[in-house]
């Protein structure tokens, strides 16, 4: 998946909470990956534990990355919630990557 990612530039995402960890940790932080969550109404949010607010504050991110079985209700539709339609749908492995052509931005900050 790091190797995937580093070959398409793709470097600053957000991802269910498994996703993350395990793609900023194997890529020695040359890829950050930040956890999100399902908020009620189904768009995505920071995630609101084991994660910290700055991770978030003023972000723009690249990508969207989750696994099967889904973490946190981070799936597509909710992607599309949050966002509308992307550019790109990736499968790498048990991994989907979503790209949209512009960046995107959590819509709600979780509150402190």
């Amino acid at each position: 998946m790091v190797t995937w990612l580093e070959a398409h530039n793709l470097r600053w995402g957000i991802g269910d909470y498994w996703a993350a960890s395990i793609t900023t940790t194997q890529s020695g932080g040359a890829v950050i990956v930040r956890p999100v969550e399902a908020a009620n109404g189904g768009a995505l949010q920071e995630m609101t534990t084991l994660s910290t607010r700055s991770w978030y504050i003023g972000q723009e991110w690249q990508f969207l990355v989750y696994g099967k079985p889904f973490i946190d209700n981070v799936d597509l539709d909710a992607a599309l919630r949050t966002w509308g339609p992307p550019a790109e749908i990736h499968i790498i492995g048990p991994y989907h990557v979503i790209v949209w052509n512009h960046p995107v931005v959590l819509p709600n900050p979780a509150p402190a």
